[in-house]
């Protein structure tokens, strides 16, 4: 897939969700240099996460971030990169809609709802209360 096409699709996906609703939608309304390169890390990564999950070595935090449950240095390494463009992301966010700092949190746990529903059978994922779970 494309990364044209795949950074649609994602946000299609963020767009979708019915909890971005609540302070307008958080589409981001200019794909700039670093926002396409974040999109296009997460792209090359995706299926290194995607095998992480399913052997359960990282989850989605309801924060909108991965977390390493079984602590290696390759898997921080991932881990860390991820993170570090999700945070791209989200801050291109914040800029574009103006939210100010006050508003990297609700950001962040849309995304984070967003990640959990897409979450495949068996990867775990944590809830607002902090609980990890298989879904």
């Amino acid at each position: 897939m494309g990364v044209r096409k795949w950074i649609g699709i994602t946000l299609l996906t963020l767009l979708a969700c019915p909890a971005v609703l609540h302070a307008g939608a958080y589409d981001l309304r200019e794909i700039t240099p670093p926002v396409k390169e974040a999109f296009s890390n997460r792209h090359n990564r995706y299926g290194q996460l995607n095998a992480l999950k399913a052997q359960g070595v990282i989850g989605e935090t309801h924060h909108g971030y991965v977390h390493m449950l079984q602590p290696s240095a390759e898997t921080k390494a991932i881990v860390d990169a991820e993170n570090r463009d999700r945070g791209i992301i989200y801050r291109a966010i914040l800029a574009q809609h103006e939210l100010g700092p006050q508003g990297l949190a609700g950001v962040e746990i849309t995304f984070g709802d967003v990640q959990r529903e897409k979450a495949s059978p068996g990867e775990l994922v944590q809830m607002p209360s902090g609980e990890w779970v298989k879904k």
